[in-house]
């Protein structure tokens, strides 16, 4: 079964009566598909050529740039700390330490 269907399937109740139909009819012009999607993902696993890179930021199958809110350090605090609570880690939490 198509999986944007699978995705979208509660839109109606969640929204309004004709999202789905919105979404499919007029969304789907502004969207990837799945296989347009996975293309970054799929060359980032496989390039050969990429096997000694790390910490870059792909889009559209080339190193680029990342949005500046990326790169917001009082967000990623704060997301940090949102995430460790609602995981329940310890707030000193490390994750570069073995914790096993």
């Amino acid at each position: 079964k198509n999986q944007t269907v699978l995705l979208w399937r509660h839109l109606d109740n969640t929204f309004f009566a004709g999202a789905i139909w919105i979404f499919r009819n007029i969304g789907g012009l502004f969207t990837k598909s799945q296989y347009e999607g996975a293309q970054t993902i799929i060359y980032c696993a496989v390039d050969e050529d990429l096997k000694n890179q790390t910490g870059l930021y792909y889009a559209e199958c080339e190193v680029t740039d990342s949005s500046s809110k990326s790169k917001d350090m009082n967000s990623a605090k704060r997301l940090w700390d949102l995430s460790v609570d609602m995981v329940q880690l310890p707030q000193d939490y490390n994750p570069f330490v073995s914790h096993l």
